[in-house]
């Protein structure tokens, strides 16, 4: 049955409660789940040279990847699998809108094998042999697991607005161990891996950067007892001060490889098989020659050398660049609980003409400034696990706050490491999960998936007792109730349609703030 047969047939509640991935449904684009599935499609059928720009298989105002190169491999990897069990899921052109039952299966086992790959076993990892968690009881340790495991946002950002953040966040997971156990390079390497799949992690990429640099003046983390008294005096012997240049090195070379083994796939239709021209296609050709020749319809000889080769490679990955980084989209799509939406209705950034070049510049100032805090922190002394964890919760909420283009789902980068601080503050943990849910309503609800966010929502402040966590948090669990339930009170206005939700959305936003306040304190004067 076709869905909007289905629809016909059965109300909309049935819908709701009968639908996983309602964002499939949304025409004439289908949402996130039409997109995912359109990558599959695009980079199985196309070179890599191709996969960011506009050609005529790869129409970009139709789902034009704008994700790293990491996901591109990870979408070329399902997207093989299944030209190999059901080809009419990513044939190309003809698999658009698909709606088949056989689909819809396939994608969500894509989503839930990459869980079971790259999140769930660093979650069991980090839960139980992170340092930070050294001296708590195995019950304590299964608790915390769990905690992990059943993030609500996760859950219906993943398997309800469908995403791959699993994969990404469990890189970054998985990096934030390897410091813990003294491997710096496994360190920059998962972190880097992350960043390449999910350029939204860029938002702890200055914690990663300071703590690593701390770690090589240093000689170790702060984990270490010999490394929790050492003064400046390091610099005065030679072979000391080589061996930590030598750190230095290594966790750069390990980033640069890894940046390398991602982005230069792209250019290896260029360099290493057949070039094309507007007449005809050039003779098979070498990265290894100074320069290859082919000849066009009319007869005539043409040379391409290497230096035309780097400026192909060199646009390729700026346009790549270009479509990670849309600053022409504005400072902020849809609505996002960040301070740029909310104090828009008044400000009307957007509409100022000529403020809006400078946009992406005011938000980086107020980014970086936000950020000082967890900087200073990282290098005053070599930075526990602890020390850590706060910088990067702190420097998170600063990007998600202030920075250019936010977009709702990316509450995720700072609730991850705030997650893993559960044992320090846990009913104020418990308390940001739950207020990074009601952030993301918004997008839910666009995506008709309001059942499943009550259900999930009302659970997780249910299991997690985060209405016994003080006055504070019934306050704010009251005021969420409150500005659920004025659209079904007062309706939808007129004049102001979408006031509900910037209300919720300036909410969220104000108990951000508090929220960064409080680990920024805590890291600068408690780790």
């Amino acid at each position: 049955m076709k869905i909007d047969e289905f629809f016909e047939k059965f109300p909309k509640c049935n819908a709701y409660s009968n639908k996983l991935f309602i964002n499939e449904i949304l025409s004439p684009m289908y949402g996130d789940y039409e997109a995912q599935r359109h990558w599959m499609e695009i980079t199985i059928n196309t070179v890599p040279e191709e996969w960011y720009k506009n050609t005529t298989n790869n129409d970009l105002n139709y789902w034009g990847l704008d994700y790293p190169p990491g996901s591109a491999y990870f979408a070329y990897f399902w997207g093989t699998i299944a030209r190999f069990i059901q080809p009419d899921l990513v044939e190309l052109y003809q698999s658009r809108g698909i709606e088949t039952p056989a689909a819809k299966v396939f994608m969500r086992l894509s989503v839930i094998a990459a869980d079971l790959i790259f999140y769930i076993p660093i979650a069991l990892l980090i839960a139980f042999k992170l340092t930070l968690y050294k001296s708590k009881q195995w019950p304590d340790k299964f608790e915390m697991a769990t905690f992990l495991l059943l993030n609500p946002a996760i859950l219906l950002i993943d398997h309800g607005h469908f995403q791959y953040n699993g994969v990404s966040l469990g890189l970054c997971m998985a990096a934030i161990l390897a410091y813990d156990k003294n491997y710096p390079n496994l360190c920059a390497m998962f972190f880097t891996l992350s960043l390449n799949f999910k350029q939204m992690n860029l938002y702890l990429a200055l914690p990663f950067f300071f703590t690593l640099l701390s770690y090589s003046f240093w000689g170790g983390n702060g984990n270490m007892r010999r490394t929790k008294r050492v003064s400046l005096f390091i610099l005065s012997s030679p072979s000391s001060l080589l061996r930590r240049l030598n750190i230095l090195f290594q966790i750069a070379m390990t980033t640069i490889i890894t940046f390398i083994i991602h982005w230069l796939p792209l250019c290896s239709n260029i360099f290493f098989q057949q070039n094309k021209n507007k007449d005809n296609t050039c003779s098979d050709t070498s990265s290894s020659s100074s320069s290859s020749q082919c000849t066009t319809t009319t007869g005539e000889m043409m040379v391409v050398t290497n230096h035309d080769k780097m400026i192909q490679c060199k646009d390729t990955l700026i346009q790549m660049l270009i479509r990670l980084f849309p600053f022409n989209r504005g400072l902020f799509e849809d609505k996002v609980a960040n301070i740029w939406c909310s104090i828009d209705p008044i400000l009307k950034l957007k509409r100022r003409e000529r403020l809006i070049p400078y946009l992406p510049m005011i938000a980086g100032i107020c980014t970086l400034i936000l950020s000082l805090p967890s900087a200073y922190a990282l290098l005053r002394r070599a930075p526990t696990t602890r020390t850590f964890l706060h910088a990067l919760s702190s420097t998170g909420l600063a990007f998600f706050l202030c920075s250019f283009q936010v977009h709702e789902k990316s509450i995720l980068v700072p609730l991850l490491p705030i997650a893993l601080l559960a044992p320090d503050g846990r009913s104020k943990v418990g308390l940001f999960v739950t207020v990074s849910v009601f952030s993301l309503y918004p997008l839910l609800e666009k995506d008709l998936l309001g059942v499943q966010y009550l259900v999930v929502f009302t659970a997780w402040i249910v299991l997690n007792h985060v209405v016994q966590g003080g006055y504070i948090s019934r306050l704010i669990l009251i005021g969420m109730v409150l500005i659920h339930l004025c659209p079904y009170v007062f309706g939808i206005i007129d004049k102001l349609p979408h006031l509900w939700i910037l209300l919720n959305c300036i909410y969220s936003c104000g108990l951000f703030i508090l929220f960064w306040i409080w680990v920024t304190r805590r890291m600068l004067y408690e780790c």
